[in-house]
Parts: structure tokens; C-alpha cells; sequence
């Protein structure tokens, strides 16, 4: 197999889909009134989650203060518009967007899109970035926009696509960051608008997180057992979660007996298709992988636990952590260069931040469970100094800046 793999010239594959996604849209100048044109690959309900979230109110950001937005979907076919609000509810922010934005199919290359002569284009992935930017470069020269939701190299090995990727921010573009922490990313390796050679302007909103309804002190104290809860994310795309070096980390904290295993259980959530193996810490205590679960139930099962795992191996400070937290789990989560644990503490004192060492997250495993019968502290500090609404998110600040 191994020998195979060395074999297969993917990178053929790989050049025909860059070469096809790269293709620059054919535009022409027409006189309409100027608009906001959102890039995006694709509307799937499926995997519509974490940054199209942030988007999609970026977008009603704009609505509501009565800028024209256009979405287009450059990569996929669009599912008929009832179809995915039926999916999501009327009352998502996805279908309310959609119910209120002209939705044009851009992945056919060979016909030719108008657009007014003071259009802006922005970004949502930097393949759609380099789309914006020969758009408005081709259009009328105005800056497009970046919205720029984690340092997306970090999805790649060094190749090509790693190579394409940190290219895009060398593109004269004004930068939304989704976190300070990821702009601060930015700005100490003068990336993007922090060159000095492609300097631009930015402005910063913080992800929302969910509503959690705070943790119960009498619940906290009268549950039989105890409970992990580990973000496990086992998709490829989803390797900065760190999903093997979790599991590597939890056998190891069992094998020390930090835990007394006859009074805790263990659960994960996050993987988008069901995985049929059971996985399995020890020869006989079951990591439980939960199924996908609907935004309220996601919501509402938080409060249950007692420990939460959920490490990140880039720049954004990550969503998960912070939810984790913020229904009275003491919540082990990662360090990074940008992103410090004293940083992480003062949004959640329930947050424990290990450095970049199976050892260490070991250690934060052990400092939580030590803390785990401190119900009264766990849940004082459910109160996270972080945007629990999009309205906190992209506020009349957002909007001067």
C-alpha cells in the first residue's frame, strides 16, 4: 500500500482541479448600483457550520444596514434556495441571508457576469480570494476584500496548495478578522494587510459562541458520574483539532489513573458522518462517539459534562474551548504562538492551556480532574469574557472601524 501511495501521481489530479477553481470569472461593466459580491465555494447545508456561520452574519451585518449583497457560488451547483432553508429553518441566519441576497452560479467559467462599476468582491477562502482579487483587478482596481478566518496554509502540507494559499495574502486586499488573537497572527509575521509592501486596512469581530444555559451548582454536585467530553474531529480536514494526539493523550492519562475510571465516562462529538468502529482507550473503556446533533441539542448536552477537550494546532483561538468553558467544564485546549494561556485564562478561568507536548496535555488532564469537584468555582467562571451574540459581534464598533 505504502509503496502504491509513493507511486500515485496525484499531483496531476490535483493541478486539473486548481487549474478549473482558479479560473478567473469573465466580467463586464454595466451601470448598476454598487453591491457587495460575497465568493463563496458552495451552499451545502452539510457543511455549513463554524465559518460560514461567521460569514452568514457578516452578511446580515451588511443587509441591515442596507448595502446590496450578492452571493456567489463559485465551485458547486446551487440546490434550489427552498430546499436549504427547509433544511436550516426559517429562522437561521443562512436562510434569512439567503431570503434577502441575489444568489448567482459562477462555478460555469465560459459565460461572461456583470457587474456595477463600483462593485466590491470579497473573499471567503483564499481559492475564492484569488477569485475576488482578478475580479475587482479586472473590474475596477478597488481592493477586494479578505475575510480571513484562520491561517489557511496550515490546511496543507508544503506543496503547491500550501505554496497557492499564503500567495493569496501577498494580493493587495482590506482584511476582516474573525479573533484579535489570528490578527496578532498576522501582524508579528507581516502577513496580508501587515506588509508593508501590500498594506491595507482591517478591522476584528470576535466569533460569537453559542448561548449555553449556565451550569446548575445542585446538578453540578448530585450527578452519579462523571463525564469527558472530547472534541474529536477525525476528518482530514479538521488535523488541526488533533484528534489522534487527543486520544493518544487520554489513553496516557488513564494508564497514569489520573482518572478512577469506575466513576467517569468518556464521549466525543464533532465528526460530520457517523463512525461505524468503536474506539476504545483501554481494552475495555469505550470512548463514545456521539452522532451529529442539531444546534439545540449541541447547545443543550454541553452542560452535562464535567471536562472538555479540544485542542488547536493553528492561530484561531477556536469556538469549541470556548463553549466548553462557558457550560462549567474545566477545558483543556492548546497554546500556540499567538495565542497564549494566560490570554486564554482571562476569557475563562475554566480554560487550562498545554503547551505543544503529549506530556503536558497530560498534565492539564490532571490539573482539571484535581479542580473537577470545585463545582462553585466551575461555575463562576461559565461567565466567558467573549461575544455570546452577533449583535456583540459585529456592533456600531465594527462598523466605524
Amino acid at each position: 500500500m505504502l509503496e502504491d501511495e509513493l507511486k500515485d501521481p496525484v499531483a496531476v489530479d490535483i493541478l486539473k482541479t486548481l487549474e478549473k477553481r482558479c479560473t478567473p470569472l469573465k466580467i463586464e461593466s454595466i451601470d448598476l448600483p454598487p453591491s457587495f459580491n460575497v465568493m463563496i465555494p458552495t451552499i451545502n447545508p452539510e457543511l455549513i457550520f463554524g465559518g460560514y456561520i461567521g460569514l452568514f452574519n457578516f452578511i446580515e451585518f451588511l443587509i441591515n444596514r442596507e448595502y446590496k449583497v450578492r452571493i456567489l457560488v463559485c465551485e458547486d451547483i446551487i440546490p434550489p434556495i427552498q430546499r436549504i432553508i427547509s433544511k436550516l429553518g426559517e429562522d437561521n441566519v443562512v436562510s434569512r441571508t439567503l431570503n434577502h441576497c441575489e444568489i448567482v452560479p459562477c462555478f460555469d467559467r465560459s459565460l461572461t457576469y456583470s457587474f456595477g462599476r463600483d462593485d466590491i468582491f470579497i473573499g471567503y477562502s483564499w481559492l475564492t480570494m484569488r477569485l475576488a482579487h482578478l475580479a475587482a483587478a479586472t473590474l475596477n482596481g478597488n481592493r477586494s476584500i479578505f475575510f480571513i478566518q484562520e491561517f489557511e496554509p496550515i490546511f496543507h502540507h508544503y506543496d503547491s496548495l500550501r505554496f497557492l494559499a499564503q500567495e493569496t495574502y501577498t494580493y493587495p486586499h482590506n482584511a476582516v478578522f474573525n479573533s484579535p488573537q489570528l490578527a496578532r497572527y498576522f501582524e508579528s509575521n507581516e502577513l496580508g494587510v501587515f506588509n508593508q509592501k501590500n498594506q491595507g486596512d482591517h478591522c476584528i469581530f470576535k466569533h460569537a459562541i453559542s448561548q449555553i444555559k449556565p451550569p446548575s451548582l445542585e446538578d453540578i454536585k448530585q450527578r452519579p458520574r462523571k463525564k469527558v467530553l472530547l472534541y474529536a474531529r477525525p476528518e482530514r480536514h479538521a488535523g488541526r483539532n488533533m484528534f489522534e494526539v487527543s486520544i493518544l493523550a487520554l489513553k496516557e492519562a488513564i494508564r497514569q489513573q489520573i482518572f478512577d475510571t469506575s466513576t467517569w465516562d468518556f464521549y466525543g462529538i464533532g465528526s460530520l458522518e457517523k463512525i461505524s468502529k468503536k474506539l476504545f482507550l483501554t481494552d475495555n473503556i469505550e470512548l463514545k462517539l456521539l452522532q451529529k446533533m442539531s444546534y439545540s441539542e449541541y447547545t443543550t448536552s454541553l452542560s452535562q459534562y464535567d471536562i472538555g477537550i479540544s485542542l488547536m494546532y493553528a492561530p484561531h483561538p477556536s469556538v469549541p474551548p470556548l463553549e466548553m468553558a462557558s457550560a462549567g467544564m474545566l477545558t483543556i485546549t492548546t497554546t500556540f504562538e499567538n495565542r497564549t494561556a494566560s490570554e486564554m485564562t482571562e476569557i475563562s478561568a475554566n480554560i487550562i492551556s498545554a503547551d505543544h507536548t503529549v506530556a503536558s496535555i497530560v498534565e492539564s488532564i490532571r490539573l482539571a480532574v484535581s479542580g473537577v469537584d470545585d463545582y462553585q468555582s466551575r461555575c463562576d467562571n461559565a461567565k466567558v469574557n467573549w461575544p455570546t451574540s452577533w449583535d456583540q459581534s459585529f456592533d456600531e464598533n465594527f462598523h466605524a472601524a
